[in-house]
């Protein structure tokens, strides 16, 4: 079985609000209480005054990017800024509706097997050349290692027979069998010029349709972009400056100093407690929901067992943690979010088993470095299992914990995973997943087959159903600990517009100043 990219899960990875927070604890807002996304105070209509094209917002990001290349670049800062820079044959509105793009419109035929692409003819480049055909079969190969690295976008044609231009200019690509999924896959592979796959600046300054381009990347202090006149999503903002910012209490602490515009992925607490303090400042709520998990290596000796971790899990009081540092948020049991159709409420987590004594399987827990909510949960974890696992608490930079999740190099990590329904769970727990995607290592083959079985199956009942026995089969076989689900939201300043009504997430190419 191919594996499938999965969209929303690549974003989440660096960006997830789980993992990102200051030991420093923010302004109080009652550690241990609930405070709903209902909370009075949230944006609900824009600010006064006309917007100001010329204005320039700063943005905080949560990790310094490790590419601009849209071919190979996994994590969630680079994709943030990507998105804004290059787009693909179609694009994927907040609910997941699929819509033109590069491509005016499109048919499919044979089944599902042969899809037929007609470009644009006003989609231009940001230097202003117009997009070619020759420029998105370079681009659809580039995707499945032709012309570029093998990258993470492998999947996506993986079985593809054919890629080539027709000689009315449209594409064809012609796959071997149908998948219900393609076309929002085809979403994340970026169309570029074919002569900038091999250049230098692919990874620095990449080329695109999308409303902004790259002006300079600062490593360390910004990446900048600059507004692309004439692009179909036009820009609201005349420049965006990424600010790489790894602690939230600072990216909060200079939106109240007036040196950062917007902040996103902060926790429901943090933004009712920053804004309270600073009424020049406002939030808003979305719905992009994430998910808390500690990964565990299944490679290890100590977790090589289903029981094992099972064993490990039962010692993480999951209700309590919740309540206590997370805020009272939602428990989920496996890899989809408790409102999915492919959700099985009948799964159960193990019931909480604290250990008792001295001794245990020696692991070493890594955190993201800077993280409160990840630490103080790994040390209650710690408590709570002493006696039978023996947990060492570990923080490091969180590129480096990406690192070593990809390279196998942990015990336990936690993190946090973007959910929803583009996500495919496959892209972490199939056998063949890419090694450095597939961090549990886990190797199942009854797994493995329902991940086949449910990427074949055409109709909505077939699938949700097999989605059910996958939840089930991993809550047996515990790769993960899933501990809990979580709602976002973004910090901004009180004049900044652009986001009410917007959908799930704020569009930053939509945010707009108001006029001084």
């Amino acid at each position: 079985m191919s594996w499938r990219p999965a969209i929303a899960l690549v974003v989440g990875l660096a960006a997830a609000c789980f993992e990102r927070g200051p030991r420093e604890a923010p302004a109080p807002v009652g550690a241990s209480a609930a405070v709903a996304p209902t909370d009075r105070g949230w944006r609900t209509a824009e600010p006064p005054g006309t917007p100001a094209p010329e204005a320039t917002l700063r943005v905080a990001l949560e990790a310094e990017p490790a590419s601009l290349d849209p071919f190979a670049s996994l994590d969630g800062a680079s994709r943030r800024v990507l998105s804004l820079v290059v787009e693909g044959l179609v694009c994927l509105e907040p609910g997941g509706a699929v819509t033109p793009c590069v491509a005016a419109r499109w048919e499919v035929g044979d089944d599902g097997r042969r899809l037929r692409f007609t470009l644009d003819p006003r989609r231009r480049f940001s230097d202003g050349r117009p997009v070619t055909p020759a420029d998105v079969v370079a681009s659809l190969e580039a995707s499945r290692g032709r012309g570029h690295a093998p990258g993470p976008l492998a999947g996506v044609l993986d079985d593809a027979t054919a890629i080539a231009a027709t000689p009315d200019g449209a594409v064809v690509v012609e796959v071997a069998a149908a998948r219900p999924e393609r076309l929002h896959d085809l979403a994340l592979v970026p169309i570029v010029p074919a002569d900038a796959l091999g250049a230098p600046a692919l990874a620095t300054a990449p080329i695109g349709t999308g409303p902004y381009a790259v002006a300079a990347w600062e490593r360390g202090t910004r990446v900048e972009l600059r507004r692309v006149e004439g692009a179909a999503r036009a820009g609201a903002s005349e420049r965006l400056h990424f600010v790489p910012v790894a602690d939230r209490a600072d990216a909060l602490r200079r939106l109240a100093a007036g040196q950062l515009e917007v902040a996103l992925q902060v926790p429901i607490a943090e933004a009712v407690a920053a804004t309270a303090a600073h009424p020049g400042l406002a939030r808003l709520r979305y719905r992009e929901p994430a998910m808390l998990v500690a990964v565990y290596n299944c490679r290890r000796p100590a977790l090589a067992s289903p029981a094992s971790r099972r064993a490990l899990t039962a010692t993480l009081d999951r209700p309590g943690l919740a309540r206590a540092v997370l805020g009272g948020a939602e428990l989920v049991t496996g890899p989809w979010l408790p409102d999915d159709p492919a959700y099985d409420p009948t799964v159960i987590a193990p019931a909480f088993a604290p250990g008792g004594g001295r001794g245990g399987a020696p692991l070493t827990v890594l955190v993201p470095a800077g993280s409160t909510v990840s630490a103080r949960l790994a040390d209650i974890w710690a408590a709570d299992a002493a006696g039978r696992f023996d947990l060492t608490i570990t923080a490091v930079p969180f590129a480096e914990l990406l690192a070593r999740l990809a390279a196998g190099d942990f015990d336990v990590a936690i993190t946090s995973l973007s959910a929803g329904p583009e996500v495919d769970p496959a892209s972490r727990l199939s056998s063949d997943a890419p090694a450095d995607a597939a961090w549990p290592g886990l190797r199942d083959p009854a797994l493995d087959a329902l991940f086949v079985a449910r990427r074949a199956a055409a109709d909505a009942a077939t699938r949700e159903a097999l989605g059910r026995q996958i939840h089930r089969r991993v809550a047996e076989l515990a790769p993960m600990a899933f501990i809990a689900v979580d709602t976002r939201a973004a910090v901004i300043a009180a004049d900044v517009g652009g986001a009410v009504d917007r959908g799930p997430t704020p569009s930053l190419w939509r945010l707009w100043r108001a006029r001084r």
